[in-house]
Order: C-alpha cells, then sequence, then structure tokens
C-alpha cells in the first residue's frame, strides 16, 4: 500500500508495484520469523495423533438427527403447505437452508 492505497500494475509504475511488493515480503518475513520464535520449543502433536484426530472428527455422523427421513420429508411438506417459505421451514425443522430449499424444489417438481 502507498498512502493507504493498494497498489495495481493499472494505476502505479512499475518501480513501485516493485518497491510495495518488496516492502510486503520484509514484512510477511518479519512476521513469520516472529511466529517461529514464539513457537519455538512449543510441543506438536505426532501424525498419530492428527489422523485419530481427523477420524473422530470425520466420523460418520447419525442422519438428520435421528429423525426418518420420511419424518422429514412428511414434516417439509406440511410446512410447505402452509405457505411457509423455505427460510422458516428450515428454521421450523432445524435443518440448513439448503436442505429445505431442496425440498421445496422436489415438491414443486412434484407437482405438490
Amino acid at each position: 500500500m502507498i498512502n493507504g492505497m493498494m497498489v495495481s500494475t493499472e494505476t502505479h509504475s512499475n518501480r513501485q508495484v516493485a518497491e510495495d511488493f518488496l516492502r510486503w515480503r520484509a514484512d510477511k518475513n518479519a512476521r513469520t520469523e516472529k511466529t517461529k520464535r514464539a513457537f519455538a520449543g512449543k510441543k506438536f502433536i505426532s501424525a498419530e495423533e492428527t489422523s485419530a484426530i481427523s477420524k473422530a472428527v470425520n466420523a460418520k455422523k447419525p442422519r438428520s438427527l435421528g429423525r426418518p427421513k420420511s419424518a422429514i420429508r412428511t414434516q417439509a411438506k406440511m410446512l410447505f403447505g402452509e405457505g411457509k417459505t423455505a427460510a422458516e421451514v428450515a428454521q421450523a425443522m432445524n435443518i440448513s437452508y439448503a436442505n429445505a430449499h431442496y425440498y421445496k424444489r422436489a415438491f414443486k417438481k412434484e407437482g405438490v
């Protein structure tokens, strides 16, 4: 940045762009060194621990909070039948907006 303005090859000379890049790189390197010093001597987790954590996080979660898919579909159909929007249905059913909108499109396609 020069005087608080972003540097662009369209609005600045090649020299200004190069100087700004060199300043940015020096700042980045200084921040990197500061971070390295801050973490010096810290214990990091091993690859095995990382793998175990990853498996636990990505473990298959129960589908639909334990509700059968047919129950969700029936409830969504009832709410859309009352004239609710996808956002209102999502909030009422505690599902994502994307899922509620999917049901709305599916019902529209079925002619419901």
